[in-house]
């Protein structure tokens, strides 16, 4: 008997087990251009899981993922310049840059004025605090690199200056903790650090991170293990905060490592091979650098190749369904061509070089599970009349 239900189960353990050999590349779907921009800065997450979409020059789009579709919205003010944008609790988006600040109402599609901000600001990283006030760190103030942050309190409409950072930085990334308290990572000392270290002209700086804490009002430095300039950081759905790729001098980093807000301790993980860019959740779990092409499984501590998109991803956001939204960087359009879009789906498994066998084939991992299913049924039917029998 034991025999039988062993020759019965093995067709159907193989090809289940099999399941962690099959690569899961994804596959990317075209969904047209951006309208009415020539390139895309934000891409903001709106209610019922659509998209706004800011761009240049002050042109606006949303995209609705049951529609599948692109539609045009109410222009930015003109004098919002290298902004940042932030989702509100109650559903507004607040925009900030260059001296002045509005809301994006969706409800009624319209740019509503507020308190401008006390300092003329661009740049800037953004953060939601946890009682839906919004921190700004950094950025360029008057042509040269800032350590000052500033809180604006939507409820009041009204300013306060913060605690500055331990060093000045431009285009940092702020990502919120669930205690409260905001990670800092990346950034650049200046204009000239930018253009010289994405082109490979000089080495680029280590920023430590800074850790911000709004009831104390202070910072505090909470360095890298490895210390790496501007990785893709991404927060995830424990809280922790994952940094990888970035630079390591003039070479791209390879160093992946996982921030823990309980610990205070950042902890190194399986090594990215592939590049960097914006970083998504897809919904099997697995964290998507589609800008480099590449996955991370953290049950599994290890890296997948993805499906390589057929433009250079410079903005994505999580879409419902687990799928993902990219759009194209502002190079790629020249500033003036259109800004094309694409979907990301994670489920998919088409032909990808270096993925070869026949176990590569969806369709055919589903027709041999069937078979393999069909044959345990098989088995045990045969074994369960046999024994009824005598």
């Amino acid at each position: 008997m034991k025999r039988a239900i062993l020759v019965a189960l093995t067709p159907l353990v193989l090809v289940l087990g099999a399941c962690s050999l099959i690569p899961r590349p994804g596959v990317w779907h075209p969904i047209g251009a951006v309208p009415g921009t020539a390139g895309v800065w934000a891409l903001v997450p709106l209610s019922g899981g659509r998209v706004l979409a800011l761009g240049a020059p002050g042109g606006n789009a949303m995209f609705d993922p049951g529609r599948m579709q692109w539609s045009r919205v109410a222009s930015m003010p003109p004098g919002l310049v290298e902004a940042s944008a932030t989702r509100l609790p109650d559903g507004r988006v607040f925009v900030v840059g260059a001296g002045e600040a509005s809301f994006y109402l969706p409800a009624q599609d319209r740019w509503q004025a507020t308190t401008p901000p006390p300092t003329i600001r661009q740049r800037q990283a953004a953060a939601l605090l946890g009682d839906g006030r919004v921190l700004l760190v950094g950025g360029v103030i008057e042509g040269a690199a800032t350590a000052t942050t500033e809180i604006f309190d939507p409820a009041r409409a009204s300013w306060r200056r913060a605690a500055p950072l331990a060093l000045p930085r431009i285009a940092p990334t702020a990502t919120p903790l669930p205690d409260g308290r905001v990670l800092l990572t990346g950034g650049y000392g200046d204009e000239s650090e930018i253009f010289a270290t994405q082109f490979g002209f000089n080495q680029a700086r280590p920023y430590p991170p800074e850790l911000y804490d709004p009831v104390r009002d202070r910072w505090t430095t909470v360095p890298f293990a490895p210390q790496v300039a501007n990785p893709a950081t991404i927060s995830l759905p424990d809280g922790t905060v994952m940094a990888t790729a970035g630079f390591d001098g003039r070479i791209p980093s390879h160093v992946t490592q996982v921030f823990d807000w309980r610990t205070g301790l950042w902890t190194v993980k399986a090594q990215n091979p592939g590049g960097g860019g914006p970083a998504v959740i897809l919904g099997d779990g697995r964290i998507a650098l589609l800008g480099g092409s590449n996955a991370y499984d953290p049950g599994q501590d290890r890296w997948e190749a993805l499906t390589p998109a057929s433009i250079p991803v410079d903005q994505a956001i999580e879409l419902p369904a687990g799928r993902a939204l990219a759009v194209a960087s502002q190079p790629f359009t020249g500033g003036t061509a259109a800004t094309p879009s694409l979907i990301f789906d994670p489920a998919g498994y088409p032909a990808l070089p270096g993925s070869s066998g026949p176990l590569a084939s969806l369709p055919l991992f589903r027709t041999l599970a069937a078979i393999s299913v069909a044959l345990a049924l098989l088995t045990g039917a045969r074994l369960f009349w046999t024994r009824w029998r005598s």
